[in-house]
């Protein structure tokens, strides 16, 4: 007895057009997941140069209060119309003064001493710390915008050092709660006080910035994702196999 024992075959066509449909999908998550990671590297290198621009900003702002000897203006006095030595005061600073009719701008001496209290040198205190962890962010984030080596968590830092540092900046101004300010004489905010709460603003925004970058998932590999890979090669070696397997109808003599 002789019966025929046909295997089908699978068209080549169908294989090659299986392996062209997936290779054209893996292909088109490649594209546009290369154009996110793109858009999100842009968006992230901007918000990096926008942080690091008013952290600059804002240190230069805060160094230019510090410094100047314009921080209040005396309007009127009470007990005392001049200072220790004398000599009207006009304005102050915290490391500085300007007698009346004088242009220049000179530095507290030792009889000075009998004026300052505790919310003076607090001011003080917090003037430096507030320089010198606002310099130290600042050329921090210049040095990585031309050597990126910046990751997610490292922003959280930074941000919580730049919130300090406009914390700081702002505890600046205790020195217009001291006795200076409020029994000595009658003080006015001037352009220099003005200054450091725009720096101190200016850090907060840095902060959220730097907040902000943690949103944006960038992936520096542009590779698809492993699974994917994993499953396209398992069908296609699948594919491949069926192929090569496959043959024309024979006709087999069984006895």
């Amino acid at each position: 007895m002789v019966k025929s024992q046909e295997k089908i075959s699978v068209p080549n066509g169908l294989s090659h057009a299986s392996n062209a449909v997936l290779t054209r999908n893996i292909n088109k998550k490649k594209k546009s997941k290369k154009k996110a990671n793109s858009n999100a590297k842009a968006k992230r290198s901007l918000i990096h140069f926008l942080s690091a621009s008013f952290s600059s900003i804002a240190i230069l702002l805060s160094i230019g209060s510090h410094a100047s000897c314009s921080l209040v203006r005396v309007v009127s006095w009470y007990d005392a119309s001049d200072g220790p030595d004398g000599r009207t005061v006009q304005k102050l600073g915290l490391w500085s003064w300007k007698p009346q009719n004088n242009e220049l701008c000179e530095r507290y001496t030792p009889m000075w001493n009998d004026y300052f209290d505790a919310p003076w040198n607090v001011a003080i205190a917090f003037s430096i710390l507030s320089c010198g962890i606002g310099s130290t962010l600042v050329l921090y984030l210049w040095w990585s915008v031309f050597y990126p080596f910046l990751y997610p968590s490292r922003w959280r830092w930074l941000a919580l050092v730049a919130l300090f540092a406009g914390v700081f900046e702002f505890l600046s101004l205790l020195m217009l709660t001291g006795n200076i300010c409020t029994e000595i004489y009658d003080c006015r905010i001037i352009w220099g006080a003005w200054l450091s709460c725009i720096a101190s603003t200016l850090w907060f925004i840095s902060s959220l910035l730097m907040l902000y970058v943690l949103n944006i998932s960038c992936d520096t590999t542009d590779k698809t994702h492993p699974l994917i890979l994993e499953t396209a090669t398992s069908i296609d070696s699948s594919l491949r196999s069926l192929e090569s397997n496959s043959f024309k109808p024979t006709t087999q003599r069984i006895d």
